[in-house]
Protein backbone atom coordinates (compact mmCIF):
# COMPACT_ATOMS: atom_id res chain seq x y z
CA UNK A 1 0.00 0.00 0.00
CA UNK A 2 2.59 2.53 -0.68
CA UNK A 3 2.81 5.22 -2.84
CA UNK A 4 6.39 4.27 -4.38
CA UNK A 5 5.63 5.33 -8.24
CA UNK A 6 4.12 8.55 -9.22
CA UNK A 7 0.96 8.73 -10.80
CA UNK A 8 -1.05 11.43 -12.42
CA UNK A 9 -3.85 11.42 -14.91
CA UNK A 10 -1.59 12.33 -17.97
CA UNK A 11 1.22 10.51 -19.21
CA UNK A 12 3.77 10.84 -16.46
CA UNK A 13 6.51 7.71 -17.02
CA UNK A 14 9.37 8.80 -19.00
CA UNK A 15 12.12 6.11 -18.12
CA UNK A 16 11.98 2.41 -17.94
CA UNK A 17 10.74 1.31 -14.15
CA UNK A 18 12.23 -2.54 -12.87
CA UNK A 19 10.50 -3.28 -9.38
CA UNK A 20 12.39 -6.20 -7.78
CA UNK A 21 12.77 -8.47 -4.52
CA UNK A 22 14.92 -7.62 -2.04
CA UNK A 23 13.92 -7.62 1.78
CA UNK A 24 15.29 -3.41 2.53
CA UNK A 25 13.17 -1.22 0.58
CA UNK A 26 15.52 1.00 -1.34
CA UNK A 27 15.90 2.82 -5.32
CA UNK A 28 18.48 2.74 -7.98
CA UNK A 29 19.10 5.15 -11.03
CA UNK A 30 20.97 3.56 -14.23
CA UNK A 31 22.59 6.34 -15.77
CA UNK A 32 23.11 5.90 -20.15
CA UNK A 33 27.01 6.41 -19.88
CA UNK A 34 27.24 3.84 -17.71
CA UNK A 35 27.03 5.13 -13.56
CA UNK A 36 24.95 4.00 -10.71
CA UNK A 37 23.27 6.23 -8.17
CA UNK A 38 21.21 4.94 -5.07
CA UNK A 39 18.16 7.33 -3.99
CA UNK A 40 15.08 7.15 -2.21
CA UNK A 41 11.65 6.74 -2.73
CA UNK A 42 10.52 10.12 -2.44
CA UNK A 43 13.28 11.28 -5.17
CA UNK A 44 11.84 9.32 -8.32
CA UNK A 45 9.51 12.05 -9.32
CA UNK A 46 12.77 13.63 -9.76
CA UNK A 47 13.96 11.25 -12.28
CA UNK A 48 10.93 9.12 -13.88
CA UNK A 49 8.59 11.65 -14.95
CA UNK A 50 7.90 14.75 -16.89
CA UNK A 51 6.09 16.76 -15.15
CA UNK A 52 8.19 19.12 -14.83
CA UNK A 53 11.48 20.13 -17.31
CA UNK A 54 13.81 19.50 -14.66
CA UNK A 55 12.65 15.73 -14.23
CA UNK A 56 12.03 15.26 -17.91
CA UNK A 57 15.69 16.28 -18.77
CA UNK A 58 16.46 14.01 -16.24
CA UNK A 59 14.86 11.43 -17.01
CA UNK A 60 16.52 11.83 -20.43
CA UNK A 61 19.58 10.74 -19.00
CA UNK A 62 18.94 7.44 -17.33
CA UNK A 63 18.57 3.89 -19.01
CA UNK A 64 16.27 2.82 -16.29
CA UNK A 65 15.08 2.50 -12.77
CA UNK A 66 15.39 -0.40 -10.41
CA UNK A 67 13.55 -0.37 -7.47
CA UNK A 68 14.06 -3.09 -4.45
CA UNK A 69 11.24 -4.07 -2.72
CA UNK A 70 10.00 -7.00 0.09
CA UNK A 71 6.65 -7.47 -2.88
CA UNK A 72 6.12 -11.34 -2.79
CA UNK A 73 4.67 -11.28 -6.35
CA UNK A 74 8.40 -10.19 -7.26
CA UNK A 75 10.06 -13.40 -5.59
CA UNK A 76 11.59 -16.27 -6.97
CA UNK A 77 13.64 -13.99 -9.45
CA UNK A 78 10.05 -12.20 -10.98
CA UNK A 79 10.90 -9.17 -11.80
CA UNK A 80 8.06 -6.78 -13.19
CA UNK A 81 8.77 -3.89 -15.56
CA UNK A 82 6.65 -0.43 -15.66
CA UNK A 83 7.33 0.95 -19.04
CA UNK A 84 6.28 4.37 -20.51
CA UNK A 85 3.77 3.24 -22.19
CA UNK A 86 3.27 3.90 -26.47
CA UNK A 87 2.71 7.61 -26.49
CA UNK A 88 3.19 10.75 -29.34
CA UNK A 89 7.04 10.57 -27.86
CA UNK A 90 8.91 8.42 -30.45
CA UNK A 91 11.83 7.63 -27.42
CA UNK A 92 9.15 6.50 -24.95
CA UNK A 93 7.45 3.90 -27.71
CA UNK A 94 10.78 2.90 -28.08
CA UNK A 95 11.58 1.97 -24.60
CA UNK A 96 8.46 0.69 -23.70
CA UNK A 97 9.31 -1.99 -27.18
CA UNK A 98 12.72 -2.68 -25.94
CA UNK A 99 10.95 -3.96 -22.67
CA UNK A 100 8.95 -6.00 -24.48
CA UNK A 101 12.24 -8.37 -25.38
CA UNK A 102 12.96 -9.17 -21.86
CA UNK A 103 9.46 -10.40 -20.76
CA UNK A 104 7.92 -13.48 -20.52
CA UNK A 105 3.69 -12.04 -19.75
CA UNK A 106 2.22 -8.82 -19.80
CA UNK A 107 0.36 -7.02 -18.26
CA UNK A 108 -1.58 -4.50 -20.35
CA UNK A 109 -3.34 -1.56 -19.37
CA UNK A 110 -6.47 -0.30 -20.45
CA UNK A 111 -8.50 3.33 -20.24
CA UNK A 112 -12.31 2.91 -19.51
CA UNK A 113 -12.57 6.48 -21.40
CA UNK A 114 -10.87 4.65 -24.52
CA UNK A 115 -11.45 1.11 -24.40
CA UNK A 116 -9.50 -0.91 -26.26
CA UNK A 117 -8.39 2.06 -29.17
CA UNK A 118 -6.83 1.32 -32.47
CA UNK A 119 -3.30 1.77 -31.47
CA UNK A 120 -3.64 -0.77 -28.36
CA UNK A 121 -5.45 -3.21 -31.42
CA UNK A 122 -2.22 -2.46 -33.41
CA UNK A 123 0.42 -2.56 -30.27
CA UNK A 124 -1.30 -6.61 -29.05
CA UNK A 125 -0.83 -8.07 -32.52
CA UNK A 126 2.31 -6.71 -33.89
CA UNK A 127 4.57 -6.04 -30.81
CA UNK A 128 3.27 -8.66 -28.71
CA UNK A 129 1.57 -11.63 -30.72
CA UNK A 130 3.74 -11.13 -33.81
CA UNK A 131 6.68 -11.97 -31.24
CA UNK A 132 5.27 -14.68 -29.27
CA UNK A 133 3.99 -13.53 -25.99
CA UNK A 134 0.54 -15.15 -25.91
CA UNK A 135 0.02 -14.91 -21.85
CA UNK A 136 -1.15 -11.58 -21.53
CA UNK A 137 -3.59 -10.26 -18.56
CA UNK A 138 -5.83 -6.88 -20.02
CA UNK A 139 -6.55 -4.74 -17.43
CA UNK A 140 -9.12 -2.27 -17.47
CA UNK A 141 -8.26 0.44 -14.87
CA UNK A 142 -10.35 2.96 -13.74
CA UNK A 143 -13.95 1.22 -13.48
CA UNK A 144 -14.35 3.47 -10.27
CA UNK A 145 -15.77 6.06 -13.30
CA UNK A 146 -18.59 3.45 -14.14
CA UNK A 147 -21.83 4.35 -12.14
CA UNK A 148 -23.06 1.21 -11.57
CA UNK A 149 -21.75 -3.07 -11.62
CA UNK A 150 -24.00 -3.11 -14.72
CA UNK A 151 -22.15 -0.17 -16.54
CA UNK A 152 -18.98 -2.07 -15.24
CA UNK A 153 -19.84 -5.52 -16.96
CA UNK A 154 -20.98 -3.69 -19.94
CA UNK A 155 -17.53 -2.20 -20.40
CA UNK A 156 -15.78 -5.62 -19.54
CA UNK A 157 -17.92 -7.04 -22.83
CA UNK A 158 -17.03 -4.32 -24.83
CA UNK A 159 -13.94 -4.54 -24.60
CA UNK A 160 -13.43 -8.58 -24.54
CA UNK A 161 -15.08 -8.84 -27.58
CA UNK A 162 -12.90 -5.93 -29.66
CA UNK A 163 -9.70 -8.09 -27.90
CA UNK A 164 -11.04 -11.47 -29.44
CA UNK A 165 -11.91 -9.75 -33.01
CA UNK A 166 -8.72 -8.35 -32.93
CA UNK A 167 -6.69 -11.67 -31.87
CA UNK A 168 -9.15 -13.26 -35.09
CA UNK A 169 -8.26 -11.04 -37.44
CA UNK A 170 -4.80 -11.32 -36.31
CA UNK A 171 -4.99 -15.09 -36.94
CA UNK A 172 -6.56 -14.78 -40.35
CA UNK A 173 -4.43 -12.59 -41.81
CA UNK A 174 -1.01 -14.04 -40.40
CA UNK A 175 -2.62 -17.48 -40.91
CA UNK A 176 -1.92 -18.46 -37.54
CA UNK A 177 -5.51 -19.81 -36.71
CA UNK A 178 -3.58 -22.86 -34.88
CA UNK A 179 -2.88 -19.84 -31.93
CA UNK A 180 -6.25 -19.06 -31.21
CA UNK A 181 -6.79 -21.72 -28.83
CA UNK A 182 -3.30 -20.67 -27.13
CA UNK A 183 -4.87 -17.26 -26.37
CA UNK A 184 -6.80 -17.11 -23.12
CA UNK A 185 -8.24 -14.04 -22.74
CA UNK A 186 -8.12 -12.81 -19.20
CA UNK A 187 -9.85 -9.55 -18.56
CA UNK A 188 -9.80 -7.44 -15.61
CA UNK A 189 -11.69 -4.65 -14.14
CA UNK A 190 -9.93 -2.82 -11.33
CA UNK A 191 -9.77 0.68 -9.48
CA UNK A 192 -6.02 1.10 -8.80
CA UNK A 193 -7.16 4.53 -6.77
CA UNK A 194 -9.23 2.68 -4.83
CA UNK A 195 -6.85 -0.37 -4.17
CA UNK A 196 -4.27 2.14 -2.91
CA UNK A 197 -6.44 4.16 -0.97
CA UNK A 198 -7.64 0.84 1.12
CA UNK A 199 -4.51 -0.86 1.54
CA UNK A 200 -3.27 2.29 3.19
CA UNK A 201 -6.21 2.07 5.53
CA UNK A 202 -6.80 -1.25 6.01
CA UNK A 203 -10.56 -1.15 4.41
CA UNK A 204 -11.54 -4.26 2.99
CA UNK A 205 -14.95 -3.28 1.78
CA UNK A 206 -13.09 -0.79 -0.75
CA UNK A 207 -10.49 -3.25 -1.51
CA UNK A 208 -13.52 -5.32 -2.42
CA UNK A 209 -14.95 -2.75 -4.20
CA UNK A 210 -11.76 -2.22 -6.25
CA UNK A 211 -11.96 -6.14 -7.51
CA UNK A 212 -7.85 -5.86 -7.27
CA UNK A 213 -8.27 -8.98 -5.34
CA UNK A 214 -9.44 -10.93 -8.73
CA UNK A 215 -6.47 -9.87 -10.58
CA UNK A 216 -3.84 -10.27 -7.75
CA UNK A 217 -5.30 -14.12 -7.27
CA UNK A 218 -4.94 -14.69 -10.73
CA UNK A 219 -1.66 -13.24 -10.98
CA UNK A 220 -0.33 -15.06 -8.19
CA UNK A 221 -1.83 -18.47 -9.67
CA UNK A 222 -0.02 -17.94 -12.72
CA UNK A 223 3.35 -16.99 -10.88
CA UNK A 224 2.94 -20.00 -9.10
CA UNK A 225 1.70 -22.34 -11.20
CA UNK A 226 2.15 -21.49 -14.91
CA UNK A 227 5.62 -19.51 -14.98
CA UNK A 228 7.64 -22.10 -16.34
CA UNK A 229 4.77 -23.17 -18.90
CA UNK A 230 4.21 -19.92 -19.64
CA UNK A 231 8.29 -19.07 -20.64
CA UNK A 232 8.31 -22.38 -22.62
CA UNK A 233 5.51 -21.82 -24.82
CA UNK A 234 6.99 -18.37 -25.00
CA UNK A 235 9.92 -19.69 -26.49
CA UNK A 236 7.90 -22.40 -28.39
CA UNK A 237 5.95 -19.34 -30.14
CA UNK A 238 9.21 -17.26 -30.66
CA UNK A 239 10.58 -20.78 -32.19
CA UNK A 240 7.53 -20.85 -34.01
CA UNK A 241 7.53 -17.18 -35.54
CA UNK A 242 11.32 -17.22 -36.42
CA UNK A 243 10.95 -20.61 -38.07
CA UNK A 244 7.38 -19.39 -39.86
CA UNK A 245 9.75 -15.98 -41.35
CA UNK A 246 12.50 -17.92 -42.43
CA UNK A 247 10.32 -19.87 -44.20
CA UNK A 248 8.38 -16.90 -45.50
CA UNK A 249 11.62 -15.38 -46.51
CA UNK A 250 12.92 -18.55 -48.12
CA UNK A 251 8.92 -18.97 -50.28
CA UNK A 252 9.90 -15.29 -51.31
CA UNK A 253 13.48 -16.39 -52.27
CA UNK A 254 12.11 -19.42 -54.06
CA UNK A 255 9.84 -16.94 -55.78
CA UNK A 256 12.37 -14.95 -56.45
CA UNK A 257 13.94 -17.63 -58.16
CA UNK A 258 11.40 -18.41 -60.27
CA UNK A 259 11.15 -14.63 -61.64
CA UNK A 260 14.76 -14.69 -62.14
CA UNK A 261 14.20 -17.67 -63.98
CA UNK A 262 10.93 -16.18 -66.01
CA UNK A 263 13.29 -12.96 -66.89
CA UNK A 264 16.27 -15.45 -67.83
CA UNK A 265 14.15 -17.08 -70.04
CA UNK A 266 12.29 -14.03 -71.25
CA UNK A 267 15.49 -12.26 -72.14
CA UNK A 268 17.03 -15.66 -74.09
CA UNK A 269 13.84 -15.65 -75.96
CA UNK A 270 13.64 -12.19 -76.60
CA UNK A 271 17.55 -12.21 -78.15
CA UNK A 272 16.95 -15.46 -79.67
CA UNK A 273 14.00 -13.92 -81.65
CA UNK A 274 16.13 -10.89 -82.91
CA UNK A 275 19.13 -13.05 -84.08
CA UNK A 276 16.74 -15.50 -85.69
CA UNK A 277 15.49 -12.43 -87.56
CA UNK A 278 18.55 -11.39 -88.48
CA UNK A 279 19.59 -14.42 -89.84
CA UNK A 280 16.18 -14.50 -91.90
CA UNK A 281 17.08 -11.43 -93.31
CA UNK A 282 20.83 -12.10 -94.36
CA UNK A 283 19.66 -15.36 -96.24
CA UNK A 284 17.15 -13.60 -98.11
CA UNK A 285 19.58 -10.91 -98.50
CA UNK A 286 21.93 -13.60 -99.63
CA UNK A 287 19.72 -14.99 -102.18
CA UNK A 288 18.53 -11.71 -103.71
CA UNK A 289 22.10 -10.63 -104.55
CA UNK A 290 22.80 -13.86 -105.81
CA UNK A 291 19.40 -14.08 -108.06
CA UNK A 292 19.86 -10.51 -109.01
CA UNK A 293 23.81 -11.12 -110.51
CA UNK A 294 22.58 -14.44 -111.80
CA UNK A 295 19.85 -12.58 -113.64
CA UNK A 296 21.65 -9.64 -114.83
CA UNK A 297 24.53 -11.96 -115.44
CA UNK A 298 22.02 -13.83 -117.30
CA UNK A 299 21.37 -11.02 -119.92
CA UNK A 300 25.47 -11.14 -121.14
CA UNK A 301 25.14 -14.84 -122.56
CA UNK A 302 22.54 -13.24 -124.96
CA UNK A 303 24.66 -9.89 -125.20
CA UNK A 304 26.00 -11.14 -128.63
CA UNK A 305 22.71 -12.10 -130.22
CA UNK A 306 20.59 -8.62 -128.91
CA UNK A 307 23.70 -6.72 -130.28
CA UNK A 308 23.46 -8.48 -133.74
CA UNK A 309 20.17 -8.35 -134.28
CA UNK A 310 19.65 -4.73 -133.85
CA UNK A 311 22.65 -4.05 -136.32
CA UNK A 312 21.19 -6.39 -138.81
CA UNK A 313 18.20 -4.19 -138.38
CA UNK A 314 19.65 -1.03 -138.25
CA UNK A 315 22.52 -1.49 -141.25
CA UNK A 316 19.68 -2.88 -143.37
CA UNK A 317 17.91 0.41 -143.28
CA UNK A 318 20.78 2.10 -143.93
CA UNK A 319 21.36 0.14 -147.13
CA UNK A 320 17.92 0.04 -148.01
CA UNK A 321 17.72 3.89 -147.29
CA UNK A 322 20.71 5.38 -149.22
CA UNK A 323 20.65 6.96 -152.67
CA UNK A 324 23.38 4.55 -154.54
CA UNK A 325 23.73 6.36 -157.49
CA UNK A 326 24.86 9.54 -155.11
CA UNK A 327 27.26 7.71 -153.00
CA UNK A 328 30.38 6.86 -152.81
CA UNK A 329 31.05 3.28 -151.26
CA UNK A 330 33.62 5.26 -148.35
CA UNK A 331 30.98 7.53 -147.63
CA UNK A 332 28.56 4.60 -147.88
CA UNK A 333 31.13 2.69 -145.10
CA UNK A 334 31.13 5.74 -143.15
CA UNK A 335 27.25 5.76 -142.44
CA UNK A 336 27.41 2.19 -141.99
CA UNK A 337 30.25 1.88 -139.41
CA UNK A 338 28.30 5.29 -137.91
CA UNK A 339 25.23 3.25 -137.26
CA UNK A 340 27.22 0.25 -135.84
CA UNK A 341 28.70 2.26 -133.58
CA UNK A 342 25.56 4.10 -132.13
CA UNK A 343 23.53 1.32 -132.07
CA UNK A 344 26.30 -0.81 -130.45
CA UNK A 345 26.08 2.51 -128.03
CA UNK A 346 22.93 2.59 -127.33
CA UNK A 347 22.99 -1.07 -126.70
CA UNK A 348 25.93 -0.40 -124.09
CA UNK A 349 24.28 2.17 -122.58
CA UNK A 350 20.95 0.29 -121.97
CA UNK A 351 22.91 -2.95 -120.28
CA UNK A 352 24.69 -0.50 -118.20
CA UNK A 353 20.98 1.10 -116.87
CA UNK A 354 19.70 -2.19 -116.76
CA UNK A 355 23.19 -3.10 -114.28
CA UNK A 356 23.01 -0.04 -112.05
CA UNK A 357 19.32 -0.49 -111.78
CA UNK A 358 19.72 -4.07 -110.67
CA UNK A 359 22.70 -2.94 -108.46
CA UNK A 360 20.43 -0.31 -106.82
CA UNK A 361 18.53 -2.85 -105.91
CA UNK A 362 20.55 -5.17 -104.20
CA UNK A 363 22.24 -2.06 -102.12
CA UNK A 364 18.78 -0.82 -101.05
CA UNK A 365 18.15 -4.64 -99.88
CA UNK A 366 21.55 -4.63 -98.36
CA UNK A 367 21.60 -1.17 -96.63
CA UNK A 368 18.20 -2.10 -95.24
CA UNK A 369 19.40 -5.05 -93.82
CA UNK A 370 22.46 -2.88 -92.10
CA UNK A 371 19.62 -1.28 -90.51
CA UNK A 372 17.31 -3.83 -89.68
CA UNK A 373 20.79 -5.46 -87.75
CA UNK A 374 21.68 -2.06 -86.27
CA UNK A 375 18.22 -1.65 -84.79
CA UNK A 376 18.50 -5.40 -83.58
CA UNK A 377 21.81 -4.91 -81.82
CA UNK A 378 20.67 -1.69 -80.06
CA UNK A 379 17.30 -3.90 -78.63
CA UNK A 380 19.09 -6.07 -77.47
CA UNK A 381 22.00 -4.82 -75.88
CA UNK A 382 21.00 -3.62 -72.62
CA UNK A 383 19.91 -7.32 -72.22
CA UNK A 384 23.08 -8.56 -73.88
CA UNK A 385 24.93 -6.48 -70.82
CA UNK A 386 22.46 -7.70 -68.48
CA UNK A 387 23.25 -11.33 -68.94
CA UNK A 388 27.42 -10.04 -69.24
CA UNK A 389 27.79 -11.44 -72.63
CA UNK A 390 30.57 -9.68 -75.16
CA UNK A 391 30.18 -6.42 -76.76
CA UNK A 392 33.02 -5.74 -77.99
CA UNK A 393 32.49 -7.70 -81.26
CA UNK A 394 30.05 -5.60 -82.72
CA UNK A 395 32.08 -2.76 -83.52
CA UNK A 396 33.52 -4.46 -86.75
CA UNK A 397 29.83 -5.08 -88.52
CA UNK A 398 29.30 -1.63 -87.44
CA UNK A 399 31.81 -0.16 -89.01
CA UNK A 400 31.19 -2.09 -92.52
CA UNK A 401 27.84 -1.56 -91.87
CA UNK A 402 28.49 2.66 -92.25
CA UNK A 403 30.83 1.61 -95.27
CA UNK A 404 27.72 -0.20 -96.94
CA UNK A 405 25.21 3.20 -96.17
CA UNK A 406 27.70 5.61 -97.42
CA UNK A 407 27.95 3.20 -101.00
CA UNK A 408 27.20 5.07 -104.11
CA UNK A 409 25.89 2.69 -106.49
CA UNK A 410 25.35 5.86 -109.05
CA UNK A 411 28.89 7.50 -109.10
CA UNK A 412 31.50 4.23 -109.02
CA UNK A 413 34.92 5.37 -110.09
CA UNK A 414 35.96 2.06 -110.09
CA UNK A 415 33.30 0.90 -112.60
CA UNK A 416 34.39 1.52 -116.08
CA UNK A 417 32.14 2.49 -118.93
CA UNK A 418 30.51 -0.20 -121.10
CA UNK A 419 32.07 -0.46 -124.47
CA UNK A 420 30.75 -2.58 -127.39
CA UNK A 421 31.92 0.07 -130.33
CA UNK A 422 33.65 -1.90 -133.58
CA UNK A 423 36.53 -1.00 -134.56
CA UNK A 424 36.85 2.84 -135.83
CA UNK A 425 38.23 1.28 -139.41
CA UNK A 426 35.58 2.29 -142.22
CA UNK A 427 37.90 -0.11 -144.33
CA UNK A 428 35.66 -3.31 -142.72
CA UNK A 429 32.86 -1.80 -144.66
CA UNK A 430 34.56 -1.59 -148.21
CA UNK A 431 34.85 -4.87 -149.85
CA UNK A 432 36.33 -5.95 -153.33
CA UNK A 433 34.27 -6.73 -156.68
CA UNK A 434 35.26 -9.36 -158.96
CA UNK A 435 32.61 -9.25 -161.13
CA UNK A 436 31.59 -5.13 -161.23
CA UNK A 437 28.58 -3.70 -161.17
CA UNK A 438 27.90 -0.27 -163.05
CA UNK A 439 29.06 2.02 -165.34
CA UNK A 440 30.22 5.83 -163.73
CA UNK A 441 28.64 4.41 -160.63
CA UNK A 442 31.30 1.60 -160.19
CA UNK A 443 34.08 4.07 -160.94
CA UNK A 444 32.83 6.22 -158.33
CA UNK A 445 32.14 3.46 -156.02
CA UNK A 446 36.12 2.73 -156.39
CA UNK A 447 36.14 -1.11 -155.39
CA UNK A 448 39.83 -2.44 -154.79
CA UNK A 449 40.48 -5.51 -155.56
CA UNK A 450 42.17 -8.05 -153.38
CA UNK A 451 45.37 -7.59 -154.57
CA UNK A 452 44.76 -3.16 -154.47
CA UNK A 453 44.92 -2.82 -157.91
CA UNK A 454 42.09 -0.20 -159.01
CA UNK A 455 39.41 -1.88 -162.02
CA UNK A 456 36.54 -0.04 -160.45
CA UNK A 457 36.22 2.22 -163.71
CA UNK A 458 36.89 -0.02 -166.31
CA UNK A 459 34.52 -2.57 -164.95
CA UNK A 460 31.64 0.07 -163.81
CA UNK A 461 32.28 1.54 -167.50
CA UNK A 462 31.58 -1.64 -169.24
CA UNK A 463 28.73 -2.85 -167.05
CA UNK A 464 27.02 0.91 -166.62
CA UNK A 465 26.91 0.74 -171.22
CA UNK A 466 24.20 -2.09 -170.68
CA UNK A 467 22.36 -1.67 -167.50
CA UNK A 468 20.32 0.77 -165.91
CA UNK A 469 20.60 2.85 -163.21
CA UNK A 470 18.17 1.27 -161.01
CA UNK A 471 19.05 -2.14 -161.94
CA UNK A 472 22.71 -1.72 -161.13
CA UNK A 473 21.70 -0.11 -157.86
CA UNK A 474 19.45 -2.94 -156.50
CA UNK A 475 22.62 -5.45 -157.62
CA UNK A 476 24.87 -3.45 -155.81
CA UNK A 477 22.88 -3.87 -152.41
CA UNK A 478 22.29 -7.19 -153.66
CA UNK A 479 26.16 -7.72 -153.50
CA UNK A 480 26.93 -4.84 -150.53
CA UNK A 481 24.35 -6.17 -147.85
CA UNK A 482 25.53 -10.00 -147.49
CA UNK A 483 28.74 -8.60 -147.37
CA UNK A 484 28.33 -5.99 -144.54
CA UNK A 485 26.24 -8.60 -142.71
CA UNK A 486 29.39 -11.19 -143.18
CA UNK A 487 31.89 -8.53 -141.60
CA UNK A 488 29.40 -8.06 -138.49
CA UNK A 489 29.18 -11.17 -137.52
CA UNK A 490 32.99 -11.67 -137.92
CA UNK A 491 33.56 -8.30 -135.44
CA UNK A 492 31.48 -9.79 -133.39
CA UNK A 493 32.79 -13.09 -132.59
CA UNK A 494 36.46 -11.09 -132.50
CA UNK A 495 34.89 -8.75 -129.82
CA UNK A 496 33.61 -11.48 -127.57
CA UNK A 497 30.99 -9.83 -126.64
CA UNK A 498 29.60 -11.59 -124.14
CA UNK A 499 32.72 -12.11 -122.33
CA UNK A 500 32.57 -8.22 -122.40
CA UNK A 501 29.66 -7.71 -120.43
CA UNK A 502 29.90 -10.32 -118.24
CA UNK A 503 33.32 -8.79 -117.17
CA UNK A 504 31.44 -5.49 -116.61
CA UNK A 505 28.70 -6.36 -114.81
CA UNK A 506 31.27 -8.18 -112.47
CA UNK A 507 33.24 -5.41 -111.77
CA UNK A 508 30.07 -3.24 -111.16
CA UNK A 509 29.01 -5.47 -108.02
CA UNK A 510 32.26 -5.83 -107.17
CA UNK A 511 32.48 -3.54 -104.26
CA UNK A 512 29.69 -3.84 -103.37
CA UNK A 513 29.94 -7.66 -103.01
CA UNK A 514 33.05 -7.01 -101.09
CA UNK A 515 31.11 -5.23 -98.69
CA UNK A 516 28.40 -7.74 -98.41
CA UNK A 517 30.24 -10.42 -98.00
CA UNK A 518 32.68 -8.67 -95.36
CA UNK A 519 29.75 -7.59 -93.17
CA UNK A 520 27.61 -10.60 -93.43
CA UNK A 521 30.81 -12.38 -92.33
CA UNK A 522 30.68 -10.20 -89.06
CA UNK A 523 27.52 -10.34 -88.58
CA UNK A 524 27.37 -13.97 -88.38
CA UNK A 525 30.44 -13.77 -85.73
CA UNK A 526 28.19 -11.60 -83.95
CA UNK A 527 24.81 -14.27 -84.03
CA UNK A 528 27.15 -17.26 -83.81
CA UNK A 529 29.32 -16.22 -80.51
CA UNK A 530 25.61 -14.49 -79.01
CA UNK A 531 24.10 -17.44 -79.44
CA UNK A 532 26.88 -19.38 -78.21
CA UNK A 533 27.51 -17.24 -74.99
CA UNK A 534 23.78 -17.28 -74.69
CA UNK A 535 23.09 -20.34 -74.48
CA UNK A 536 26.38 -21.02 -72.37
CA UNK A 537 24.81 -18.31 -69.93
CA UNK A 538 21.46 -19.71 -69.95
CA UNK A 539 22.11 -23.16 -69.30
CA UNK A 540 24.97 -21.99 -66.21
CA UNK A 541 22.41 -19.86 -64.93
CA UNK A 542 19.18 -22.47 -65.77
CA UNK A 543 21.28 -25.44 -63.93
CA UNK A 544 22.22 -23.29 -60.75
CA UNK A 545 18.85 -22.26 -60.57
CA UNK A 546 17.39 -25.56 -60.53
CA UNK A 547 19.89 -26.85 -57.64
CA UNK A 548 18.82 -23.51 -55.62
CA UNK A 549 15.03 -24.83 -56.20
CA UNK A 550 16.06 -27.96 -55.01
CA UNK A 551 17.82 -26.82 -51.86
CA UNK A 552 14.96 -24.43 -51.20
CA UNK A 553 12.66 -26.99 -51.54
CA UNK A 554 14.08 -29.36 -49.14
CA UNK A 555 15.12 -26.88 -46.48
CA UNK A 556 11.22 -25.58 -46.34
CA UNK A 557 10.65 -29.42 -45.54
CA UNK A 558 12.62 -29.67 -42.95
CA UNK A 559 11.04 -26.18 -41.66
CA UNK A 560 7.53 -27.14 -41.96
CA UNK A 561 8.76 -30.58 -39.97
CA UNK A 562 10.25 -28.30 -37.28
CA UNK A 563 6.89 -26.18 -37.39
CA UNK A 564 4.64 -29.42 -36.74
CA UNK A 565 7.04 -30.68 -34.19
CA UNK A 566 7.03 -27.47 -32.12
CA UNK A 567 3.08 -27.05 -32.57
CA UNK A 568 2.82 -30.20 -31.20
CA UNK A 569 4.87 -29.68 -28.18
CA UNK A 570 2.93 -26.62 -27.60
CA UNK A 571 -0.31 -28.37 -27.89
CA UNK A 572 0.91 -30.76 -25.61
CA UNK A 573 2.34 -27.96 -23.10
CA UNK A 574 -1.03 -26.17 -23.05
CA UNK A 575 -2.75 -29.68 -22.71
CA UNK A 576 -0.73 -29.95 -19.31
CA UNK A 577 -1.25 -26.33 -17.83
CA UNK A 578 -4.81 -26.99 -18.39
Amino acid sequence: GHDILPSDILATTATLSRITHRSTPGAKILFKDGREQEIAFHELANYTTKLTAESAAAANLLKEVVIYYPWYFCQDNVEIIDTPGLSDDADMTAVTLSALRQCDMVIMLISPLSPFSISESEFLTSQLLDNGIFRILFVVNGIDRCDSLGDIEKLLLLIKGRIKNCIKNWAIQSNNKDYIKQINIQIFGISALQALQAKQVKDINLLAQSCLTNFEYSLTRILQQEREIIRLKITINQLLNSTKEILRNLKKQNRYLELEQANLRKLNQLVSKKISIVRCQKTEVEHLFENTLTSVKAQSQIADRRLHKKLISAVDRVIQSIDINTIEQSDLANKILDTVQSTSSELAHTIQKETQEALLLVWSNIKDFVELFEQSILQITPEITQLGLDTTIYAAAMNIGRSVKLFDPFNQQSINTLSLLFPSNLEVFIFTQPEGIGTTIGAVLGFVLTAGTPIGAAIGGAIGAGVGANVKANKFKEKYQPQVMAEIEKQLNLMNVNQTVDNYISSAFSDLEKLKVSFIKEVMLILDTTQTQLAQKYGKHEAMILNKHKDLKQICSELQNIIHNLQQLSEQISQQGT
